[in-house]
């Protein structure tokens, strides 16, 4: 698994990459269940999973008296991922 913390550090060329964007705080069965599929359908045409994710929380930046409060560090959402 490749951890890219910068648009700057993003490879020129990624093979077809299937994506899927979201926060992830406390990956549930639903996020779970998404992430099987998504790693299934890049298998199925040869394509490269990727999960895109924020830290903090959008909502930290855009409005934050609105922000949830986090449920992870960034260490454990990482570690969800390599799961």
């Amino acid at each position: 698994m490749k951890v890219i913390r910068a648009l700057e550090e993003l490879p020129q060329v990624f093979p077809l990459p299937i994506a899927t964007i979201g926060n992830f705080d406390g990956v549930h069965l639903g996020h779970q269940n998404l992430m099987r599929y998504l790693v299934e359908r890049a298998r199925e045409v040869h394509g490269t999973a990727t999960v895109i994710t924020f830290q903090p929380h959008p909502l930290a930046v855009l409005a934050p008296n609105h922000a949830p409060r986090q449920i992870q560090t960034p260490a454990q959402k990482l570690a969800t991922f390599e799961a």
